[in-house]
Parts: structure tokens; C-alpha cells; sequence
């Protein structure tokens, strides 16, 4: 009996020994990065996700996680005040940024492409952008705002957007037969109606135009678009003796007009474009007062200069009073 109770306890040291062993590998494994994913690689050399960590550690990385950690301190504060960004608030932003990519002739995604974000970043930034608005400015003060006609002009309110892609000629023959190429093919013909074009770069391009846009030399383009469906191609227009057209529409939106149903945010935007400043200060003391509500407990130890950051914030106004409005 006492031989079997000394070959368990040599069997059950040797498996912890074996186990620590095991643990302290991958302790090792982890620190030197080997068992961190690899994210990218760059010719030769990958970047893992523990580099990647460790670089948002540096200096420039510190503003970002305590610009990320602000974001969240005003939404927990935004809870306790009954405010909250919805879905409805994020479309109402979208339709200032489709309007503008609609006067740039690109989608909204390509704006956001360009931009160098993504859909996913794009939409986490209008939620904060939307959350700090609702922060400074109040019901009361937007639907001032859109009585006074703050967003009774673009981008808010905008008239019908026509985009379209223009194919001229030089005579009727050969815009006859570029019509039937396209309504057949569509913009695969391109390459074979090429040549009878006078322009090739119009018919390469995307405009945009809006009804407030109407002058005389636009209005049988957009007499012509307002009869047609969005993706079809016109009949042959004669511009002038030698000029004759083809009108492909793209899409054609409808008039939109900002208004207390559809335009709050709208309102918040423009009071804050009319007064940065006024803006500023007072999204200086709503931080100052979510600070004095919400604690930020750090629990990992690898950031003591951001933990001793934000422990002097919290103590430098600790009862910051609100605004009077």
C-alpha cells in the first residue's frame, strides 16, 4: 500500500511538472509571437496580432485607445440620460453623405473607399458623431433650427439628383446605330460604338445634375432623363445640325426635404457648423461631467501612463456642474 502511495505522488508530481512545463512553452510562445496570428505580410515579413498591440502601446497608439475609451465613457453617460443613437439617426446622417457623393458622381461606398475607411468603421464613427450630437443639442434647440431654415438648402434638403452618362455624335447615322448596339448590349458596346463617338470622354464619365441645375443648354438633357427609368438609354436627341445624343440614366432620386420628422440630426449638424466653437466648449464640459459619472477601471497593468491619465482627469473635475441648457 505504501509503494502504491509513492507511485501516486511521483506520478502526480511528474504530471505537474509536466504541466508547468507545457504552460511556461506557451507563455513563451505567446510573448515571442508565435502563436499570435498573422494579420499581414509585407514582402518577406509578417506582422502578427501581438505586434500590432504592442505598437498601439507607443505614443501615437496611447491617443487612440484614449480617444476609444472616451468614446465609450460618453455612451455609458449617454445611457444614464436616456440618449441613444438608433438606426433611423445613423440614415439620417447617410443622406448628407450620399448627397455628397452623389455631387462627386460616386456611390456612397466608393466615398467611404476613398476615404480610406470601411463600411463597418464608417458606421461606427456616424454612431458617435450621432451620440455627440444628441449631446450637445436638445430637441427644443434643433427644431429651432429647421424653423429658422437651417436645412432648407444642401446638403439637408436636396433637389431630384438625375446622374447620368452622356454619348454624343457627330451625325445621325452613327448615333441610330449606337442606339441599338446599347439597347441590346448595354454599356458592353462601348468598345464597338467608340469610334462614331465625338466625345469619348463624356460617355466615359458619370454627371450629376440636380432641377436647380436647369440652364438652357442642360434642359433637354434633363427633359429627356425625367421621362426615363433608372439604367435605360434614350432615343436619339438632336442637340444642334451636327450634334446629335444619347442619354443613359444612372439613377434618378426624388426631391428630399429635411423637416422635424426626418431632419434632426440634420439640424444638430448645421448648429454645429454655424458655431464650432460654441460646439466645442460645450462637448468640453458634457466630457468632463460623463467623466465624473462613469468610473474607467483599468484592469490590465500593461498601461500605467494611460491609467495615470485618466485617474488626474477624473480627479481635476471631480463634480463638474452640467450646462444650464
Amino acid at each position: 500500500m505504501k509503494k502504491l502511495f509513492n507511485d501516486k505522488k511521483s506520478l502526480t508530481i511528474v504530471i505537474l511538472a509536466i504541466l508547468l512545463i507545457i504552460f511556461a512553452s506557451l507563455y513563451f510562445l505567446q510573448q515571442n509571437g508565435t502563436l499570435s496570428p498573422t494579420v499581414v505580410t509585407v514582402g518577406t515579413t509578417t506582422i502578427n496580432e501581438r505586434e500590432i498591440i504592442d505598437e498601439l502601446k507607443s505614443e501615437y497608439g496611447f491617443s487612440t485607445i484614449s480617444n476609444l475609451i472616451n468614446s465609450y465613457v460618453l455612451a455609458e453617460y449617454a445611457k444614464t440620460i436616456g440618449i441613444v443613437v438608433t438606426n433611423e439617426d445613423i440614415s439620417e446622417l447617410m443622406k448628407i453623405n450620399e448627397h455628397r457623393a452623389d455631387t462627386l458622381g460616386m456611390t456612397l461606398t466608393d466615398l467611404i473607399k476613398e476615404s480610406g475607411s470601411t463600411a463597418s468603421q464608417w458606421d461606427r464613427e456616424a454612431r458617435r458623431f450621432a451620440l455627440e450630437l444628441k449631446l450637445v443639442y436638445n430637441d427644443e434647440e434643433m427644431i429651432k433650427a429647421i424653423n429658422d431654415g437651417m436645412i432648407s438648402q444642401p446638403p439637408y434638403s436636396m433637389p431630384e439628383v438625375i446622374k447620368v452618362r452622356l454619348y454624343t455624335f457627330s451625325d445621325a447615322t452613327s448615333a441610330n446605330a449606337a442606339t441599338e448596339l446599347l439597347n441590346s448590349n448595354g454599356r458592353s458596346a462601348f468598345a464597338s460604338i467608340a469610334e462614331m463617338l465625338l466625345d469619348r470622354t463624356l460617355a466615359e464619365n458619370v454627371s450629376v445634375y440636380s432641377t436647380s441645375d436647369e440652364t438652357e443648354s442642360l434642359r433637354p438633357i434633363l427633359a429627356v432623363a425625367k421621362e426615363m427609368d433608372n439604367e435605360s438609354f434614350s432615343p436619339v436627341v438632336q442637340l444642334g445640325k451636327n450634334s446629335y445624343l444619347i442619354v443613359e440614366l444612372i439613377e434618378k432620386k426624388p426631391a428630399f426635404q429635411a423637416n422635424a420628422s426626418n431632419g434632426m440630426l440634420m439640424a444638430a449638424n448645421a448648429l454645429m457648423e454655424a458655431n464650432m466653437k460654441e460646439h466645442k466648449s460645450r462637448l468640453e464640459k458634457i466630457k468632463s461631467l460623463a467623466f465624473s459619472k462613469v468610473n474607467v477601471d483599468f484592469i490590465s497593468m500593461d498601461y500605467p501612463e494611460l491609467k495615470e491619465a485618466f485617474r488626474q482627469k477624473k480627479l481635476e473635475n471631480p463634480n463638474l456642474p452640467g450646462m444650464e441648457n
